[in-house]
Order: C-alpha cells, then structure tokens, then sequence
C-alpha cells in the first residue's frame, strides 16, 4: 500500500465546511484521516467505504477538476453530501491496472492490427468536462482507472457531444478495479457511466487484497441504454485460468455496420485476465516468497 499523507491536527468535519478553498479543505481532511481505521474498515469485503468528510456536491465537483488533489478523485466517491475514501492508491490495485492497460495496448498495437498507428487509443484515468455545458447536458464527474476510444483517424461514429468536448474524450471501454471498493460501489457507478454519449462497454474487475475472490463483469451498452439486467441483478464471473473477456472490436472502434476493421484488426478484443492477476500476486508477494500464485 502506498504510505499514506501526514495526519494533521485540524478537525475534518470542521474543516470540509470551509466554502473559500473547498479543495484544499477537502485536501486537509485527507490529510487528517486515521489511515489505520480506514485500512481496516476498507480490508472488508462488501465495505461502505471510510467516510472522510462532509461536503456539498459543487465542493466535489471542484475537488474533481482540479490539478492540486490530495489523492486522485477516483479513489473517493460523494454520495449523501460525504466524501468517502473507496479505495487506497498503489499496490494491488495499480499493478492490476496496469496489467489491463498493457495487455490492451499489447493486443491493439500497429504491428499487431497492421495498422499505421494505434487505432483504439488508451486515456487512463480521464474524466469528461463538461464544467461549462447547460445543465441538461452535464456528465457525470466520474474518473475511471482506464478508458479507451477510436482514433480520429478511423472511420469512427462520433457520437451526438457537447461543442466544447474533444476527440480524446470520447470513449467506447471503460474499465474500473476495485480492491477495496466492492460491487455496491462498481454497479453504481456503471449506471452513472451510461450518460457518456458513445460508450459501448464497461469492464469491472474485483480482487480483494488478499486475492481470495478474483471476478468480473462486462456490459454492453447501446444508445446509453444498459443492455440485459440491472448491476446487483448480474452475477460476478469468476477469473480463471480459462477466463477469456470478449469485446465486439466493431463497437470498440465505434465504426458503421458497412466499414470494414481497419487493418488485421482482429474481430473480437480478447482479454485474458488470469495471467494478469497472477504477475500482481508475484509484483506484491515478500521478496523470500518464491511460491506460486495459488490460482
């Protein structure tokens, strides 16, 4: 686990109440957290998450848009005016992000699809701007672990978006990684991810810190209509050696049913994401720990 920031002394409770500078009050209030209490309370599967602060929803909008953020926005979640700590940075969770966006990146790279350059392109951890639309046309201020999206270069639908937004953000997958976020927390937010104009699916995987369970979902979305049953009606598939995650390339690339894949750009996406659990679990063992991964 990444070492977290110095306590301070200020009261949190007081100090999220300070409307001047909400980010940096919300900063301090980071900064106060028992991190002991929130490791233990985050340690438990199915967790609420570990309350940080109290807030109101334009102090979190500001906290999310800016560059000076304690911990990234996508570590937290607002809900009932609190901020609530949801997963800890570094470790288990980085190295399993990781590992996703590299064996994306390897599987789409040129010399791969027999295209001149990257055609499904990776974002990271980018949320979508829309500070300065009319109400009705706001998103969600959301920051996924990783995003990918069409290149301007293909043929891709680009999809009905507000004036001010740019190529770049505009994303088909979206993936999220929760260690010690659970289920309650990932299906809530895939509901808030079907706004994006252009999304096509999401990809939750969840590995709690000891790696006991190891599962995940997929879903599909069409015209930011959630295809098949509610989040907490899908149950989680295991990840096994046998796993393999499949993903229309068609929809990746957002491309008319009468455009042909560019390149030897393969039919399907293919993930496989047992391999990927089992470098983490070497990434993160003790350094006299020669055994395998039990799984």
């Amino acid at each position: 686990m990444v070492m977290p920031p110095t306590a301070a002394t200020t009261n949190p409770e007081t100090i999220a109440r300070d409307s001047v500078d909400p980010v940096g009050a919300i900063n301090r209030a980071i900064e106060a957290l028992d991190w002991d209490a929130a490791q233990a309370t985050l340690d438990v599967i199915d967790n609420d998450g570990f309350r940080v602060c109290s807030a109101t929803e334009a102090d979190w909008d500001r906290y999310v848009e800016s560059e000076e953020e304690e911990m990234k926005s996508r570590h937290f979640e607002f809900r009932d005016n609190s901020i609530f700590l949801i997963e800890m940075s570094g470790g288990l969770h980085g190295s399993i992000a990781d590992g996703i966006d590299d064996a994306i990146k390897e599987a789409t790279r040129p010399e791969v699809t027999g295209t001149e350059h990257r055609v499904l392109e990776s974002h990271r951890d980018v949320y979508v701007d829309t500070t300065n639309e009319p109400a009705a046309r706001k998103l969600p201020k959301l920051v996924p672990d990783l995003s990918y999206g069409p290149a301007m270069e293909t043929d891709a639908i680009f999809p009905d978006w507000p004036l001010d937004l740019h190529w770049p953000e505009f994303h088909t997958l979206k993936v999220e990684v929760g260690i010690n976020q659970g289920w309650r927390s990932m299906n809530a937010k895939m509901l808030r991810y079907c706004a994006f104009p252009g999304i096509r699916y999401v990809l939750c995987v969840f590995v709690p810190p000891d790696m006991s369970v190891r599962q995940y979902k997929l879903f599909s979305i069409t015209n930011n209509q959630l295809e098949g049953p509610a989040p907490d009606l899908v149950n989680p598939i295991p990840i096994t050696a046998a796993t393999r995650v499949r993903m229309d390339s068609r929809r990746l690339l957002a491309l008319p049913d009468d455009t042909a894949l560019p390149g030897r750009f393969p039919a399907e996406l293919v993930l496989d994401l047992n391999p990927i659990l089992r470098r983490a679990w070497v990434e993160l063992r003790g350094r006299h720990d020669r055994n395998p991964p039990p799984f």
